[in-house]
C-alpha cells in the first residue's frame, strides 16, 4: 500500500486528482446540509424561548398593571371629591384595596401619610419636594404639572432593609396640587418570580436607560452596590463588552439576535413590560443549541472519510497496474548502451509516454552538447588558475594586505596578511559587507568614499578599521582600484591596505603631549578649540548639532586662599574626574585654563537636551569634595550657546558662551544661563558703561548730592546723606542702581570710593553749621582693608572732628565675613566716626550679631515706610524696628518718607530722625550749605 502512496508515482497523482474532485463535491453537499440543518435548530430554539418569555412578561406586565390601575382608582376617588380633606386622603391611605406594598401620600409641604405606620414615622421629614434620601425615588416625587404617574428606579429602603420601587402620580384637589400619591412595593420577590419560573432558559432585565436590573452572572448585590448604579447604560463599566454592546442596540431598536460574550455566542429574544419599561431578555448559548447539529456534523464526516479512501484505493490500483509495464519499458531503455537510438525509436509510438520519451531525447542531445562545452571552459579555467597562482605569490611577497569585493561592496577574497592585521577569521569577513568593518569613529566617512568610488571608480586614503576588539583602531592606508574584463567593464574592486597604526600611535602621542592638560588630564584649551572649529564646520553643511557649554567653578579663590593651592589642585583633578563621568563617546571635556572648562554636546537638537546635561554637571559639583581632610563644597556657573541659533564663529561661540557664564555667576552662582542677543547687548553696554565710568573720575564726571536729615519734633537739620551722582557726555545721566554695581563688580569701587569719602569731608569743611555727613561703604571697600586709613587721611587733610563722618554700611556686606567685619568696624570706632546699619530689616544680620557691631544708628529701609499707613504689616515691622532699637541703645533714622502721615507715623512711634522728600530730595553741593528744614509740627 505504501508504493501507492509514493510522490512520484502516477498513480498517486490520478488518486489525488480524484479525491480532489470527490472532497470537492463532498464538502459542497456538507455545507448545504450543515446551513439547512442550523437554521432548523436555530428557529426552533427561538420559536420556543418567544412563547416561554412571552407568557411569563404577560404575567408579569398584568401584576404591575393591576398596581397602577389599583393606585390610579384610589387616587381618582379621591379627586372626584370637592375639597378633600387631609383625613379623608388619610381614611383612604391607611384602607387601602392593595394585597401588597405600602400606600403613602407626601403633600406639598412634607406631610407623610402611610398604610404603615411605623415606616411612617422613621420616613417622616425625608420625604420632600426639594431632595430626599433617594436619589433615584427624587426623580418621580414630585408629580406637579403631570396627570400621569411613574416608576421609580430600584432603592434600598433603609426602614425595610429591602430594596423596593416606587409608583407614583400627582393628586390634584380642585386642579390645584395638593401632594403625591405611591405605592411602595418590595422587588427582589418578583424578580425572582419572574425569572424563575422561566425553565430550561436563561433570563436577564434591563430598564429603557440601560441600567441592570437582574442578570444570574452578576447578582442582586453586585448590580446595585455600584457607584455608577441608576445613571443609565454609558456609565455601568461592569457589564462585559458583549453584553454592553447588546444592551446599548436594544436601546435603539436595532432588535439584535445575539451577543457575543467570553467568546460563546448567545442567541437572544427580548420583550417589554409596558407599564413599567423594562425589557426582559432570554438567551442560550448557540453550542447548546446545536450540540445535536454536531452529532450529525460527525457522522456526516465519518461517512465522507470512508467514500473518499474507498475511491482513491480504487482508482490508485487501477492506475498502477496499467502503467507498470509501460514504466519498466522506458526504464529499460535508459539503462542500455544506445540510449540516444532507443529513444529516437520509442518516439514513433503515440501514446501517454510520447512526450516524455521525445523530451528525454531532446535533453540528452543537448547534454551531449554541453559536455564539449564544459571540456573546453575546464581548460580555460586551468590557464587561469595558473596565472592567478603566479598572482598570489607576487602578493603574498608585498607589504600590502589584499581584499576584493563586488560591485556592492561585499567582500569577496580575504588574503592571509588581511586577516593577521585585523585579528578576524574569514568566514567572518567573506560575505560581508566592506564598510562594517570601518571603524565607528570614521562612520561619517562612509558615504563619502561609497560616493567617491561611484563617481572616479577609486579612493585613496587613511582609514581606521574594526579589528578583533571592536574597541581598537586598525588604521591603513586604504587604495580601491577597479578590476576590470575584457571590455572594460568594471566587475569588482581590489582593495589594499597598508598598516599605519605604529605612525599614528606616535602621532596620537604628540598630540597627546600638545592636546591635553596636565594637571587633569582632560584636553587642553587648543585641542578644544581646533575640535570647535571642526564642528562648525560640520554645522555649516547642516549635518551636526551642538551645544558649548562654558562654566567654572564657584569661589574657586576661597579655596586656594583657605587651603592652599596644593588642595586647590586635588580639587580640579577630583572635579574633573566627576565631569568624564558625565560626558558620552561624541562629547568634547577640556579645561580651558584655572578653574574653567568647557564643553561640546554633540547631536544636540533642544535646550531641554542641554538641560538635563547641565543638571547633572551641577549635581556632579554640589556633592561635598573630601580632599585631605578637608570638607569642601563648591558649586558650577554654566554658560550655554547653541549652534543652531548663534553664530557660525568658534571664537564667537567661546566669547558668548563665556558672556552667559559670567551672567549666571551674577544671578546667584550654582545655576546656569543661555546665551542671547539680548544678553550680548547688554554686555556691550555694561563694558561701554563701565570703560566711561573707569574716566568719570578723571573727566570730572561724578558730583556728590546731599539729602539732609532732620528730627521731625525739633525740626532741625541733624546731618546729611552724601549720594553718588554720574553724568556721561555719551551716556547721560546714569543711574546709581546700574553704576553702583558696575563699580563693585569691576572693583572701580575703590577708586570711586576714595573719591567719595575725600568729597564728602571737604563737604562737611564747609558747612557753617557743623552736621555729621554721613557716607556709603561696599563690600569691596570693606574687603580691600584700606578704607580706615582713606578716612584718616581724610579727616587729617580737612582737619575735620570724627564725629562730623558717619559711615553707613549694609547688613549683606557685614555678614560675608562677620569676624572680619567687627575687627574693621572698631577699628573706624576708634576713630571717632560714628556707624550706621543701612537698610537694616532687608538683609540677614541677626540680634547676636547687632549686638556685637559697634554701632550707634540703624537706618529703617524705604521699602517698609513706602506704603505706611496703607500696609499694616509694614507698619507692625517699622514700629517693632524702632522698639527694638530704643532696647539697644540705638539711634532710628527712616529713610524715604514722603508723606505727613508717614512722618507722624513715624514720630508717634518714637522715630525722631526723617530722611526723604517729605522735607527735601537730594541737593547740589552749593544748595546744601545754605538749606534750612521747614517747620512741621507732629
Amino acid at each position: 500500500m505504501l508504493v501507492f502512496l509514493k510522490f512520484r508515482s502516477i498513480s498517486f497523482k490520478l488518486g489525488f486528482a480524484v479525491l480532489t474532485v470527490t472532497i470537492s463535491i463532498l464538502l459542497i453537499l456538507f455545507l448545504m446540509f450543515f446551513k439547512a440543518e442550523k437554521k432548523h435548530l436555530t428557529d426552533n430554539a427561538i420559536l420556543k424561548r418567544e412563547l416561554i418569555l412571552a407568557g411569563q412578561v404577560s404575567k408579569i406586565e398584568g401584576r404591575f398593571r393591576t398596581i397602577i390601575d389599583s393606585l390610579n382608582d384610589v387616587r381618582f376617588l379621591l379627586q372626584s371629591k370637592k375639597n378633600v380633606t387631609s383625613d379623608e386622603i388619610k381614611n383612604t391611605i391607611t384602607t387601602p384595596p392593595f394585597q401588597e406594598g405600602i400606600v403613602f401620600f407626601v403633600s406639598t409641604n412634607g406631610k407623610l401619610v402611610s398604610s404603615d405606620q411605623e415606616w411612617s414615622s422613621e420616613q417622616e421629614g425625608l420625604l420632600t419636594f426639594s431632595e430626599n434620601q433617594y436619589s433615584n425615588f427624587s426623580k418621580v416625587l414630585n408629580r406637579e404639572g403631570s396627570s400621569q404617574g411613574g416608576w421609580s428606579s430600584i432603592y434600598l429602603d433603609e426602614s425595610l432593609k429591602q430594596y423596593v420601587i416606587t409608583y407614583t402620580a400627582p393628586l390634584y384637589n380642585q386642579a390645584e396640587f395638593i401632594g403625591t400619591l405611591g405605592l411602595l412595593i418590595t422587588i427582589d420577590p418578583i424578580i425572582n418570580e419572574a425569572t424563575s419560573a422561566i425553565n430550561g432558559v436563561d433570563v436577564f432585565i434591563h430598564n429603557s436607560v440601560g441600567d441592570l436590573i437582574y442578570h444570574p452572572d452578576y447578582g442582586f448585590k453586585f448590580i446595585r452596590e455600584s457607584d455608577n448604579y441608576g445613571k443609565g447604560f454609558s456609565t455601568q463599566g461592569y457589564l462585559t463588552a458583549g453584553l454592553a454592546s447588546y444592551i446599548k442596540q436594544n436601546l435603539q431598536g436595532l432588535n439584535p439576535q445575539y451577543f457575543t460574550e467570553r467568546q460563546n455566542r448567545f442567541l437572544v429574544n427580548s420583550a417589554t413590560l409596558q407599564s413599567i419599561d423594562w425589557t426582559f431578555v432570554s438567551y442560550q448559548n448557540e453550542n447548546d443549541v446545536l450540540k445535536e447539529l454536531k452529532q450529525k456534523v460527525l457522522h456526516y464526516f465519518l461517512v465522507s472519510v470512508a467514500l473518499i479512501i474507498f475511491s482513491l484505493l480504487v482508482v490508485a490500483l487501477s492506475v498502477k497496474t496499467f502503467l507498470t509495464k509501460e514504466i519498466a519499458q522506458i526504464t529499460a531503455m535508459i539503462k542500455s548502451n544506445n540510449l540516444l537510438s532507443a529513444l529516437k525509436k520509442r518516439r514513433k509510438i503515440d501514446d501517454e509516454f510520447s512526450l516524455l520519451v521525445d523530451a528525454s531525447a531532446s535533453q540528452f542531445e543537448k547534454l551531449q552538447s554541453e559536455i564539449v562545452q564544459s571540456t573546453k571552459k575546464a581548460q580555460e579555467l586551468e590557464d587561469k588558475f595558473l596565472e592567478s597562482r603566479g598572482l598570489a605569490q607576487a602578493i603574498s611577497y608585498s607589504d600590502s594586505a589584499v581584499m576584493t569585493m563586488d560591485l556592492d561592496f561585499n567582500i569577496i577574497f580575504v588574503d592571509v596578511k588581511t586577516l593577521h592585521l585585523l585579528g578576524i577569521e574569514r568566514d567572518a569577513m567573506v560575505g560581508h559587507y566592506y564598510f562594517d568593518f570601518v571603524h565607528p569613529h570614521m562612520a561619517f566617512m562612509r558615504e563619502q568614499i561609497r560616493n567617491e568610488i561611484r563617481r572616479k571608480q577609486s579612493w585613496r586614503g587613511e582609514l581606521a578599521l574594526l579589528g578583533a576588539n571592536t574597541d581598537a583602531e586598525v588604521w591603513s592606508n586604504c587604495t580601491i582600484s577597479p578590476m576590470r574584463d575584457d571590455d572594460s567593464k568594471v566587475f569588482r574592486y581590489v582593495i589594499s591596505l597598508q598598516d599605519i597604526s605604529s605612525i599614528k600611535d606616535t602621532q596620537s602621542k604628540i598630540e597627546r603631549l600638545a592636546y591635553s592638560d596636565d594637571l587633569t588630564g582632560l584636553s587642553n584649551r587648543t585641542f578644544f578649540v581646533a575640535q570647535l572649529e571642526k564642528l562648525v564646520e560640520i554645522s555649516k553643511r547642516g549635518r551636526y548639532d551642538f551645544a558649548l557649554v562654558y562654566f567654572d567653578i564657584d569661589d574657586f579663590k576661597k579655596v586656594n586662599d583657605l587651603f592652599g593651592h596644593e588642595v586647590g589642585d586635588l580639587l580640579l583633578k577630583e572635579f574633573s574626574l566627576r565631569l568624564q563621568q558625565e560626558i558620552r563617546n561624541e562629547d568634547t571635556l577640556a579645561r580651558m585654563s584655572g578653574d574653567e572648562f568647557a564643553m561640546l554636546l554633540g547631536g544636540i537638537k533642544s535646550e531641554q537636551d542641554v538641560i538635563v546635561k547641565v543638571n547633572s554637571i551641577i549635581n556632579a559639583a554640589s556633592q561635598p569634595f573630601m580632599i585631605k581632610e578637608h570638607v569642601i563644597t563648591s558649586g558650577v556657573s554654566i554658560g550655554l550657546t547653541m549652534s543652531q541659533t548663534d553664530t557660525q564663529d568658534p571664537e564667537l561661540l567661546l566669547q558668548h558662551a563665556d558672556l552667559a557664564m559670567h551672567e549666571a555667576k551674577s544671578l546667584g552662582k550654582n545655576t546656569y544661563h543661555f546665551y542671547s542677543k539680548a544678553l550680548n547687548d547688554t554686555t556691550r553696554l555694561r563694558i561701554q558703561m563701565e570703560n566711561a565710568l573707569s574716566k568719570a573720575i578723571e573727566n570730572d564726571e561724578l558730583e556728590l548730592y546731599f539729602q539732609p536729615k532732620v528730627n521731625c519734633q525739633t525740626s532741625q537739620l541733624v546731618g546729611f546723606e552724601a549720594l553718588l551722582r554720574w553724568h556721561n557726555q555719551e551716556l547721560g545721566y546714569v543711574s546709581p542702581e546700574h553704576f553702583i554695581p558696575l563699580a563693585e563688580q569691576s572693583n572701580l569701587i575703590l577708586n570711586i570710593g576714595h573719591w567719595v569719602i575725600q568729597q564728602a569731608v571737604a563737604f562737611v569743611s564747609q558747612l557753617h553749621n557743623k552736621v555729621a555727613v554721613s557716607i556709603n561703604l561696599s563690600a569691596k571697600q570693606f574687603e580691600s582693608g584700606n578704607v580706615i586709613n582713606e578716612i584718616k587721611e581724610a579727616l587729617d587733610r580737612y582737619s575735620i572732628s570724627p564725629n562730623l563722618i558717619e559711615v553707613e554700611i549694609t547688613e549683606s556686606s557685614l555678614m560675608r565675613d562677620v569676624e572680619d567685619a567687627i575687627r574693621q568696624l572698631y577699628s573706624i570706632k576708634a576713630l571717632g566716626v560714628g556707624i550706621s546699619i543701612d537698610d537694616f530689616g532687608t538683609g540677614y544680620s541677626s540680634l547676636s550679631y547687632i549686638k556685637r557691631f559697634p554701632v550707634e544708628t540703624l537706618k529703617i529701609d524705604r521699602s517698609f515706610i513706602k506704603d505706611i499707613p496703607d500696609d499694616e504689616n509694614d507698619m507692625e515691622i517699622t514700629a517693632a524696628i524702632i522698639a527694638m532699637a530704643q532696647k539697644l541703645g540705638l539711634k532710628v533714622i527712616a529713610e524715604g518718607a514722603e508723606t505727613k502721615e508717614q512722618v507722624k507715623y513715624l514720630a508717634d512711634n518714637g522715630c525722631d530722625l526723617i530722611q526723604g522728600y517729605f522735607y527735601s530730595k537730594p541737593l547740589s553741593a552749593a544748595k546744601a550749605l545754605i538749606w534750612q528744614p521747614t517747620q512741621h509740627k507732629f
